[in-house]
């Protein structure tokens, strides 16, 4: 079996073959080298093979202009500033706008409408006052007085017209003038007829005075 294995081939027949086997000089230790000055002599040290780069072929970093950055800040603050100034303008008019609209609500009416419609209530009440309650003859006999008391020397003769009731009213009165009955005379109406002319006193008259006096202050307003 041993001479099986002699004939065999071995992986070292055709190494070259040394006179001497060299062994590791193992002598001393070795040197301690620091890692810090080793990579900074070896980054440091310009090696055979470096290339040095023209500097033409570096691309320079552009200049900072900083009168065109100025420029441009004041160009985009000056633009802010228009829209803000609109936005401000335009707000202010819808505001107007509301303004305007809540005082035109405020606004007073004509006032005309308003004195006929006071001046008819007046005269709606007074008329309930009169039909209700009976004409007072101290009252009556005072406006007889009144308009008697207007006639001179040259407007007489003169006749007191009074409604047939009124003149019942003022039966054995003290008149100076001349009393007849006149139908168409409401009750606290009187018509002075002289011949100059007629002087006319009742409520009547006074409403459409006070009317006309209201219609005058509405207007004056």
């Amino acid at each position: 079996m041993s001479k099986a294995f002699a004939k065999m081939p071995s992986a070292f027949d055709n190494a070259e073959r040394c006179s001497v086997w060299t062994k590791p000089n193992a002598s001393g230790p070795a040197p301690f080298v620091a890692w810090g000055a080793a990579l900074r002599e070896a980054f440091e040290t310009p090696a055979e093979n470096d290339v040095e780069v023209p500097e033409e072929l570096f691309e320079p970093e552009p200049a900072i202009d900083i009168e065109a950055i100025r420029a441009e800040a004041m160009a985009q603050g000056f633009a802010a500033g228009i829209e803000a100034g609109r936005r401000e303008a335009n707000d202010e008019r819808v505001a107007l706008r509301v303004l305007a609209s809540n005082l035109e609500s405020l606004k007073a009416e004509p006032t005309l409408g308003l004195g006929v419609m006071i001046a008819a209530t007046v005269e709606r009440l007074l008329h309930q006052v009169v039909g209700e309650v009976d004409v007072c003859r101290e009252t009556l006999m005072d406006r007889a007085q009144a308009a008697a008391a207007l006639i001179g020397d040259e407007t007489k003769p003169a006749v007191l017209k009074l409604n047939p009731d009124d003149l019942a009213r003022l039966d054995g009165a003290e008149l100076p003038v001349h009393a007849e009955a006149d139908a168409m005379l409401q009750p606290g109406e009187l018509r002075l007829e002289t011949a100059g002319g007629a002087i006319e006193d009742g409520p009547g008259l006074r409403l459409e005075r006070l009317r006309s006096a209201l219609d005058r202050i509405a207007a004056a307003r």
